[in-house]
């Protein structure tokens, strides 16, 4: 992104918070992979904050991430952008969620995704969508992730199928 365009991003936040009187500025990141644009969020990150501290709002930011690029130096990126909230979505344990959410040259990600995991502490909340193909994965997820919060399904028939679960994890867990 420009400099030209983060400047109009600015400018049009600071617009519609005047416009809406806001109490809170919430900032998601997402859509590609995000993480390949650090620059970015660390440009506008500090505008955005100084802009919602200006006008008395609260700040929050989300990221939308398959988890992949996370690493110590980005997750202190993210710490001093004030990204407390990253979701990650997977398609399952191991082979299953590879065999949809795979590098450009076929290679796996699971594994990766579930290390960088670790790196996720507070305050950083992390919200992994896990999308289970197959019930008995629900398990094997539970026991390599070790939190659980909470887990739902999602239907039209309102019963629940194989491929209508949607689990949701909160980490780290708050004891």
């Amino acid at each position: 992104m420009s400099p030209e365009v983060q400047d109009d991003v600015v400018g049009l936040v600071a617009r519609m918070l005047d416009a809406a009187h806001a109490k809170e500025l919430t900032i998601t990141w997402f859509g590609g992979q995000p993480l390949m644009g650090t620059d970015v969020i660390e440009s506008l990150s500090p505008r955005l904050i100084r802009l919602a501290e200006e006008r008395g709002c609260a700040y929050k930011a989300w990221i939308f991430t398959n988890g992949y690029l996370l690493t110590e130096d980005v997750v202190d990126l993210l710490l001093r952008c004030h990204v407390n909230h990253v979701h990650i979505p997977l398609d399952g344990v191991g082979a299953t969620n590879d065999a949809t959410r795979r590098l450009v040259g076929g290679g796996p990600t699971y594994q990766r995704i579930v290390d960088n995991l670790g790196l996720l502490k507070p305050p950083i909340t992390t919200l992994i969508r896990a999308n289970v193909h197959a019930l008995p994965e629900l398990w094997t997820f539970q026991s390599v992730v070790g939190f659980v919060l909470a887990a739902f399904w999602e239907s039209r028939t309102g019963l629940p199928t194989s491929s209508s679960i949607r689990l949701v994890w909160r980490l780290p867990l708050q004891t």
